[in-house]
This record gives structure tokens, sequence and C-alpha cells, in this order.
């Protein structure tokens, strides 16, 4: 589960095993009424790790978070080499609270 707080910047990563720095990842962002949040693209860092920020998550809670890896930069084509991976956010207050 991936874990972080309102009203900040969410890190988001996928890594491709193999280290390929050519393909196009995306993440669907999912509320827990199964729609659509947003959409954040992935881009590579290093050795086939991608990194994307989902800043701001709008509100406390859980969240789904699918990744899907993509041939192109149209986001058109899903690689047959990956398989969608979905990961679980949650979404929380703040130590301090919410200013």
């Amino acid at each position: 589960m991936i874990e972080g707080f309102i009203e900040d910047s969410l890190l988001l990563e996928l890594e491709l095993g193999d280290g390929d720095t050519g393909k196009f990842p995306r993440v669907r962002i999912y509320d827990a009424a199964a729609a659509l949040q947003t959409t954040i693209d992935l881009v590579h860092v290093a050795f086939g790790l991608y990194q994307g920020a989902w800043a701001s998550p709008p509100a406390l809670g859980h969240f789904s978070a699918v990744f899907i890896v993509y041939n192109d930069a149209g986001h058109t084509v899903v690689s047959n080499r990956y398989e969608q991976v979905s990961e679980r956010v949650r979404i929380v207050a703040p130590a301090g609270g919410i200013a």
C-alpha cells in the first residue's frame, strides 16, 4: 500500500525489472467508487525506474492506482510485455492536522 498526505505531493514509482528505458508508463487514480480522479504520466529516471507525482490528493481516504505501460508517447498501444499493476493508496491527514 502507498500512503501519502492530503494537500501534499505523492511520489508514484514503477520499476521495469528488465531496465527498459523506452516505455511510457501512466498511472490512473480511481476513488473508492471507481471513478477516475486523475491520470499521471511517469517519466524515466534511471535504469527502468519511472516516476511521477500526484500533486495534492483531493481528499482523505482510499484510492486505487493502476499502472499501465505503453509502447508509445501517445499512450495508445499498451505493452504486452508488462502486466497492469494495481496498488491501493491511502491518503491521511498530516500529524499536525490539515491547515
